[in-house]
């Protein structure tokens, strides 16, 4: 059932990317939190789950009703200098958490990866570009990725704890694919001080 908690990033909220360049427009990357866009937010992806198993979709409403997970998250990612309530910060922790999961790690990596990992994001990421000109937009593209990244390491770790080879294999499969959909290759990159980076 956890393989289904985990929306296929094809379909839902993955960075859009541009084919062309262009000189990106200054947008704040920070958005107050709206607890009726964080709700709505919560609402599509229990619809999108249950839409693929609906006793999935029943136990990621409970969940949503019993815990505050990005209040959770907030907490644990503190000491990785990361936070909720920017777009930078949620698409580099939904990249991070989806490298994770492709890779089978169990820890984070290190601090200086995800540093860099953080700075190449807000490089490379035209806030504007994505069509994130305004907060609602921000909150609600920020919390489904991080709700994806949330739900990706609770399944990973439970899946790895019981020794789950055909769940884990089943998230890394979606872990890839929602890499390659960011334009990162998780078979062919390498997650360094600079970021996510191609064999030298």
């Amino acid at each position: 059932m956890r393989q289904h908690m985990i929306v296929n990033p094809a379909e839902e909220g993955e960075p859009r990317r541009s084919s062309t360049r262009r000189p990106a427009a200054v947008v704040d990357a920070a958005y107050p939190v709206d607890r009726a866009i964080r709700r709505d937010v919560e609402r599509r992806l229990v619809a999108t789950v249950a839409q693929k198993d609906k006793a999935a979709g029943e136990q990621l409403s409970a969940t949503f009703a019993r815990h505050d997970l990005i209040g959770m998250a907030d907490r644990a990612l503190a000491s990785l200098g990361l936070r909720s309530g920017n777009v930078i910060d949620a698409v580099t922790i939904y990249r991070l958490a989806m490298w994770g999961a492709a890779h089978g790690l169990t820890t984070p990596p290190p601090k200086a990866s995800i540093t860099g990992a953080r700075r190449q994001t807000a490089a490379g990421f035209d806030l504007s570009g994505a069509g994130l000109d305004t907060a609602a937009r921000r909150q609600q593209f920020s919390e489904t990725l991080l709700y994806q990244a949330i739900l990706m390491d609770l399944a990973s770790e439970q899946a790895q704890k019981e020794g789950d080879q055909a769940t884990i294999g089943a998230l890394r499969k979606s872990a890839h694919q929602a890499l390659r959909a960011t334009g990162i290759d998780p078979d062919r990159m390498r997650l360094t001080a600079n970021g996510f980076t191609p064999p030298s």
